[in-house]
C-alpha cells in the first residue's frame, strides 16, 4: 500500500515526544518571564529604596542638628521656636513670594525649609507626664510627707488626669476634645507607638496640642502654652509628630522625633 500506518506504539511514542517538547517550550518561557519579571521589578525597588533611604535621611537631617541642642527642659522653648515655625511651616518662596495663591486650597500649607516636601495637616506636639511620689523610704513618709520627687514614667506613675489651663485641676468635668492640650487623650490618638532609649514601649496617649498651619499661628500657640507652663518638671517624654509628601518622587513620610527627659 501507498501509505502503512505507524504502529500503536510508535504513535505513543511520538506523542510522548510532542508532550515534553510542549513542556520545555513552556517552561522556558515562564522561566524567561519571571527573569525579566525580576529583573524590572529588583530595579524598580533598589531605585525605590535609594530614594526611600535619601528621603529618610534627608528629613532627618532638617531637624537633627536643632534637636540635638535640646540638652535641658528649658531648651525646648526654643526647638519649637527655631524649628516648628522655621523649619515645617514655610509659606513663601525664596524670593518671598507667597507659594499658594489667595484662596488657593493649599494656601495655608506649609512646605519644609528645603522646598522639596510639603506639610499634610499640621505638627502635633505629645507629651507624657509622670505624678509626683513621696521617694523617700517608707519609714521615713510619716516624718517627711511633703518629701515628693518626680519618678521615672511607667504605666503606675504616668499622669492621666484632666487639668485646667496652667495645669489646675478643674472645677467641673472637661469635655475630651483635641483642642484642650491640659485634658488626658487615650490611646485613640493618631500617632506613632514609640520605643525609647531604655526600650520602655510608650503608647499613644497623653496630652496632645495641634499647632498652626502657618508661621504666625503656630507661633501664637506656641506662645500661649509656653505663658501656660505647658512643659513642666514632671514631663518625662514629648513626641513631635507630622506629616509631610514629597510631590517630585511621590513620597508621602511621616516625621517623628521623641525627646526623653531624665527624672
Amino acid at each position: 500500500p501507498a501509505y502503512r500506518p505507524l504502529k500503536y506504539s510508535k504513535i505513543l511514542e511520538r506523542k510522548s515526544q510532542a508532550e515534553s517538547w510542549l513542556f520545555w517550550k513552556l517552561l522556558l518561557e515562564f522561566l524567561f518571564i519571571l527573569l525579566i519579571y525580576n529583573l524590572v521589578f529588583f530595579n524598580i525597588m533598589n531605585r525605590w529604596l535609594d530614594s526611600d533611604y535619601y528621603t529618610s535621611q534627608h528629613l532627618k537631617s532638617l531637624i537633627e542638628n536643632h534637636a540635638a541642642r535640646v540638652t535641658h527642659i528649658n531648651s525646648l522653648d526654643g526647638f519649637f521656636k527655631r524649628v516648628l515655625s522655621s523649619v515645617f511651616s514655610i509659606t513663601k518662596w525664596y524670593n518671598k513670594v507667597p507659594i499658594s495663591e489667595s484662596g488657593d486650597r493649599f494656601e495655608m500649607s506649609g512646605w519644609l525649609t528645603d522646598y522639596a516636601s510639603r506639610m499634610i495637616g499640621v505638627v502635633q506636639l505629645r507629651q507624657k507626664r509622670s505624678i509626683t511620689v513621696n521617694c523617700l523610704p517608707k519609714l521615713l513618709r510619716d516624718l517627711f510627707p511633703n518629701w515628693t520627687c518626680v519618678p521615672r514614667l511607667t504605666q503606675e506613675t504616668e499622669d492621666e488626669n484632666d487639668y485646667d489651663i496652667g495645669w489646675n485641676f478643674p472645677s467641673e468635668d472637661v469635655t475630651k476634645t483635641f483642642k484642650s492640650p491640659w485634658t488626658y487623650q487615650p490611646s485613640t490618638v493618631k500617632s506613632i507607638i514609640h520605643y525609647g532609649l531604655n526600650g520602655f514601649r510608650y503608647s499613644t496617649s497623653g496630652y496632645v496640642v495641634n499647632l498652626g498651619r502657618d508661621q504666625v499661628d503656630t507661633l501664637k500657640i506656641v506662645g500661649k502654652i509656653d505663658d501656660a507652663g505647658w512643659i513642666t518638671k514632671v514631663t518625662r517624654v514629648l513626641f513631635v509628630d507630622c506629616c509631610v509628601f514629597n510631590p517630585n518622587i511621590g513620597k508621602l513620610s511621616i516625621v517623628s522625633a521623641c525627646f526623653q527627659i531624665r527624672p
